[in-house]
């Protein structure tokens, strides 16, 4: 199913909304959708699996972090995985101070969508993921100066368009519609919509 890059940003935005995020992690999730699609990649079975993972509780959204020299370890804590929207963006804050350094080393513990992670720092920081396996880890994620090449200036989109799964996109367009105010007369009396006089 074909999705223009601002088609792919508005749902995906909502979505997240709607799966119990703040709109500005909200926004980091429909980007990274964006980035992954301009790869030429389709965001929204690793979305769809982040979003139903933070909904259901599976994943939580605090984000603890330990430092030494080098080193960054972000964790849940608690035994608890971690959701990637949220540790995503804390990922990529992370990197952006620690990339100078050749020696250095962020950890991500048990997350539930690591490729989301690695994608987020990708996006965030104007690289790419050194080898697209980066999709298929499982619970850590680790990223060393070796793992994120600087990206080409002026390349082009592979597509012009976002190509999604119909099954996955079913389930991001499920936590959509739960950021939809329902349509009543209290609603428009508050300001959803066009109110309750529309002479558009």
């Amino acid at each position: 199913m074909p999705l223009s890059f601002g088609e792919l940003h508005f749902y995906c935005c909502r979505a997240a909304f709607g799966a119990g995020l703040p709109w500005g992690l909200a926004e980091d999730a429909a980007a990274t959708a964006v980035w992954l699609a301009r790869q030429g990649r389709d965001p929204s079975p690793d979305l769809a699996a982040a979003l139903d993972s933070l909904s259901d509780g599976a994943a939580v959204t605090a984000v603890k972090h330990e430092r030494s020299a080098t080193e960054c370890v972000l964790f849940a804590g608690g035994g608890n995985a971690s959701s990637a929207l949220v540790t995503g963006p804390s990922a990529a804050d992370w990197w952006q101070v620690m990339k100078q350094d050749p020696a250095a080393r962020l950890v991500v513990r048990n997350v539930d969508v690591p490729g989301w992670v690695f994608a987020c720092i990708a996006a965030r920081t104007g690289g790419a993921m050194a080898a697209d396996h980066a999709a298929d880890v499982t619970g850590d994620v680790v990223v060393t100066a070796n793992d994120m090449i600087a990206k080409a200036s002026g390349g082009k989109d592979q597509l012009g368009f976002a190509t999604v799964d119909q099954d996955a996109w079913a389930i991001v367009q499920h936590h959509f519609r739960r950021s939809l105010v329902p349509s009543s007369d209290a609603s428009r009396a508050s300001g959803a919509g066009a109110g309750l006089v529309d002479t558009d």
